[in-house]
């Protein structure tokens, strides 16, 4: 079965909360719409992208990706889901055939976006200042 694509919304723009579930609902991310809807957090959604790495790489797109990843780290949660998104991401980008850039960025968003770096890519970003 191919998935359709969705129109994501572009890097830096606000997306409301409804448009987000839509998102997830999209992608199959139940568990995802569980989470925002259970404790949404209070500071608006905004996709940077593949947090200071690039969109693409070579032919491949990776911006769908990491936008979903970026959803997962402004919710937040527990470190189970913190290891889930991470590994989601980089299942993503090996799908799209750049399985040596999943592994460069499975370790960089294990490392470097964690809760207690003061970034604004890290884990749980919609609920700390």
């Amino acid at each position: 079965m191919i998935q359709e694509t969705i129109g994501l919304p572009n890097k830096g723009e606000q997306v409301g909360v409804f448009d987000l579930i839509e998102i997830c609902r999209h992608y199959g991310r139940t568990e995802l719409i569980d989470r925002i809807l259970a404790d949404p957090p209070a500071r608006p959604f905004i996709s940077d992208g593949c947090s200071a790495w690039p969109d693409q790489w070579q032919e491949v797109n990776m911006y769908e990706d990491c936008f979903l990843h970026d959803i997962e780290y402004w919710v937040g949660g527990t470190p189970a889901d913190k290891l889930a998104a991470d590994l989601q991401l980089a299942l993503g980008v090996c799908r799209k055939g750049a399985p040596q850039m999943a592994e460069i960025m499975l370790a960089g968003v294990r490392t470097g976006g964690v809760d207690w770096l003061p970034t604004p890519w890290r884990w749980g970003f919609g609920r700390r200042g």
